[in-house]
């Protein structure tokens, strides 16, 4: 075997078909000769192919964007995000590579290979960067980032990271309760007094629309309306304002599953639809309701001093 077109030759070893040249450090391209010689040194006619050494790896290659195509909330992620897509799509710029047609690109989390790398064609090439999907992946935070691999198997850099948390569980309700009210006065609420009830979630979540909770007044079932300046990423408020003519001597209580998306939504930062079935909350009697005013009071006027005595007249006249 000469690798330097037949200037020097090295013995190769020999098992069956295979022949192995071990030991020998290339510097520079060149040809390659391969030929038989017999035990008497008869060499047979080299067949030869030019070769190319290469041991310049590539530039590091850039994550542009990583894209969600799934659930209620699709679009371009940020970096340190969350996504309910498992096969979210990764461009990767190749701007700056180097890279050829028949290099390749391979997406990692950390140091560990997602997937297979992909081929660059001169479509890539072209058009500067790939599209990747990667395999499905499983719940938990992903630091993503990007290699080029040339044909002579040099490997760049890697790419800065990008950093999402794949999130495929929805967000529950973890409890329901009658938190405050306004105006009451001796555990009673009476008309235009507000009352509140407090829905916390198992995690921080968006609201979109006006979500309405059912409450039970009397036995009569009312609408608390969600308030969205008081509520918070976890802590869902809705508010109503008791009417005349309402009476509870029991006490509020909240009907079971009775959170109601009235058209709106109610998802987790990654895109989950909320579960928003829940527990009956029972009568509250701190948060009793009255409207109704007290009878007026009679007044009865006696002459108590002779000789004219008992109950007066209005307008009439006494000497008691």
């Amino acid at each position: 075997v000469s690798l330097d077109n037949g200037s020097s030759w090295n013995t190769a070893t020999v098992t069956g078909t295979t022949y192995t040249l071990s030991g020998v450090t290339l510097v520079s391209s060149n040809t390659l000769q391969v030929r038989v010689e017999d035990a008497a040194g008869n060499a047979g006619t080299a067949n030869t192919k030019a070769y190319v050494l290469d041991t310049t790896a590539p530039n590091a290659p850039g994550i542009t964007s990583v894209t969600d195509s799934v659930g209620s909330i699709t679009g371009t992620l940020t970096s340190s995000g969350s996504t309910d897509d498992t096969t979210p799509m990764i461009r990767v710029s190749l701007t700056g590579t180097n890279a050829v047609v028949g290099d390749s690109v391979q997406i990692y989390n950390n140091t560990t290979a997602l997937g297979t790398a992909t081929p660059l064609t001169d479509i890539h090439i072209t058009a500067g960067y790939v599209d990747i999907t990667t395999g499905t992946l499983i719940q938990g935070t992903y630091v993503l980032n990007a290699k080029v691999i040339d044909v002579a198997g040099n490997v760049s850099i890697a790419s800065s990271s990008f950093t999402t948390t794949v999130d495929t569980t929805a967000p529950t309700v973890s409890s329901v309760a009658i938190s405050s009210a306004t105006g009451a006065l001796n555990s009673t609420l009476n008309a235009g007094d507000v009352v509140t009830a407090t829905v916390t979630m198992s995690e921080a979540i968006t609201v979109s629309g006006s979500p309405q909770l059912a409450l039970n007044i009397g036995g009569s079932t009312v609408q608390g309306t969600y308030d969205s300046v008081n509520s918070t990423a976890t802590a869902l408020k809705f508010n109503y304002t008791i009417l005349s003519g309402q009476t509870d001597t029991n006490g509020i209580s909240v009907v079971a599953n009775s959170l109601g998306l009235n058209s709106g939504t109610i998802v987790d930062l990654a895109g989950n639809t909320a579960t928003i079935t829940h527990s009956l909350v029972a009568d509250n009697s701190l948060y009793k309701v009255d409207t109704t005013a007290p009878s007026a009071p009679t007044i009865t006027v006696t002459d108590n001093i002779s000789p004219i005595t008992g109950t007066l007249t209005s307008s009439g006249s006494t000497d008691d």
